[in-house]
């Protein structure tokens, strides 16, 4: 599954080191995992990360933002709370940044629910008795994962952001834990880039099943880019036959949102559509099962938009609402097999 989230009732550290170790991490009370993100209408790979904390040394220049902090201010580590103070300070901190943002602390932590299943501790930076940046990390068997990190902008100077986290770290090392996890970063959007300054943080390769390190990436072998790939591979070729075709931009993958759906869900971010005969057919490639799949769709609506950001120099259509598969008609390794496929289903669909 690309997108997957799980409610939980209860974790237990060795529990939650498997699930970070095969990149899932927390939202609220539950446990998820993604590979797509959409940030301003264009799609990109979320990359989870970890930091291996033996023989972790901290580079001179985050020694001087740890040394700056605690020269002036007071910081304290101790197990998690929520308050007023953390509410008032998370206002002014969603105020200085663009992006979604959680309603509240407690929204974001605990579904604004009032136990917390997970074994959560805080960091808290106060300037004299004034609360100007706090973090929440969670405690596993053998490791670590940053949840949340809030500062106070009128103290950008002193880096809080990357504070809280090498503190975390810190504590970490020092309490002989062995992983830290800092949730996701995303190639070619700069905002998440700051987590690679903590040190030589690894990445979760999805098709692979394995980590790797983040200097050794290679752009083309992103899972945004391996989709764009498969699919051209039909799309392109099939453009010169039939005329009603379509790339699908699908903001609709996320499986939390189709969950009680009862017919096959679609859940990848990018899908072929083909319009035959005033039926409507889907082809998408799934990577778990390394294969190709059409099917046609229960009802058609061609109620779309066109976002032109989604991949530089094609035309893209997003959908406005939710596809639902009526039957799976045909699956293939091959992107050959699948076009003929499409193709044979084009002449008799002609022929009626």
């Amino acid at each position: 599954m690309i997108s997957s989230r799980i409610l939980l009732q209860h974790i237990k550290g060795k529990e939650l080191d498997n699930y970070l170790k095969k990149g899932w991490y927390r939202m609220g009370q539950t446990i998820f995992t993604t590979q797509f993100l959409s940030f301003e209408s264009k799609l990109y790979t979320a990359l989870w990360l970890r930091l291996h904390l033996k023989d972790y040394k901290m580079r001179k220049s985050l020694r001087k933002i740890v040394k700056k902090v605690e020269n002036n201010f007071r910081v304290i580590i101790q197990p998690a709370t929520f308050g007023l103070d953390k509410e008032i300070l998370f206002e002014k901190y969603k105020k200085e940044f663009k992006g979604n943002f959680n309603s509240s602390v407690s929204g974001y932590m605990l579904d604004h629910q009032t136990q917390n299943i997970y074994n959560t501790l805080e960091c808290l930076v106060y300037d004299d008795n004034k609360l100007i940046a706090f973090s929440y990390f969670d405690i596993g068997a053998t490791a670590t994962a940053s949840i949340l990190g809030v500062y106070d902008p009128d103290y950008k100077a002193f880096s809080l952001g990357i504070y809280t986290m090498l503190k975390e770290v810190n504590w970490a090392v020092e309490n002989g834990y062995e992983w830290y996890y800092p949730g996701y970063f995303v190639p070619g959007y700069e905002r998440f880039d700051y987590k690679c300054r903590v040190g030589a943080m690894e990445y979760y390769d999805y098709t692979t099943k394995k980590w790797g390190g983040v200097d050794t990436l290679d752009h083309n072998s992103l899972l945004t880019e391996k989709l764009k790939k498969k699919l051209f591979e039909i799309h392109n070729e099939i453009s010169e036959h039939l005329n009603n075709g379509y790339l699908v931009f699908y903001r609709y993958y996320d499986v939390w949102y189709q969950q009680n759906w009862k017919n096959k869900i679609y859940d990848h971010p990018l899908l072929l559509l083909y319009v035959i005969n005033r039926n409507g057919y889907i082809v998408e490639y799934d990577f778990k099962a390394k294969k190709y799949r059409l099917s046609r769709i229960i009802t058609f609506n061609l109620n779309f938009t066109i976002n032109p950001f989604i991949i530089k120099d094609q035309k893209v259509v997003e959908l406005l609402s939710p596809l639902m598969c009526e039957e799976v008609i045909f699956e293939s390794a091959s992107a050959k097999e699948m076009l003929n496929e499409i193709l044979l289903l084009h002449l008799m669909e002609k022929s009626q």
